[in-house]
């Protein structure tokens, strides 16, 4: 080998030992990538969980307010009924009784 072809050889080989480190780098780099965006999708899952179950709790206290406002009416006509009952009994505004005892002679 001529000197010329050494000088050659030695800067192919000088090339070829900086791209395999630049593929090194670039590799790890990618790596990190990889693992940053592993890092994400697992950060997202768990928010997704949270705010289902979150969706899930607020359906349940939604349907538990709706049950209880049922009730809340029912009540309500019943008190109503009861009030129109004793309204009925004590003869209605115009013939109301008195509260006051009689006394006896």
């Amino acid at each position: 080998m001529s000197a010329n072809q050494n000088d050659a050889f030695e800067l192919a080989c000088s090339n070829l030992r900086l791209k395999r480190a630049k593929i090194r780098r670039l590799k790890k780099t990618i790596k990190n990538l990889k693992d940053k965006i592993f890092d994400k999708d697992n950060e997202i899952h768990d928010w997704w969980t949270m705010t289902k179950e979150q969706d899930e709790r607020l359906a349940e206290k939604e349907e538990e307010i709706e049950e209880q406002r049922g009730e809340i009416a029912a009540l309500k006509a019943e008190l109503e009924q009861m009030r129109a009952s004793q309204e009925a009994n004590l003869g209605g505004d115009e013939g109301e009784r008195s509260t006051k005892r009689k006394r006896s002679q």
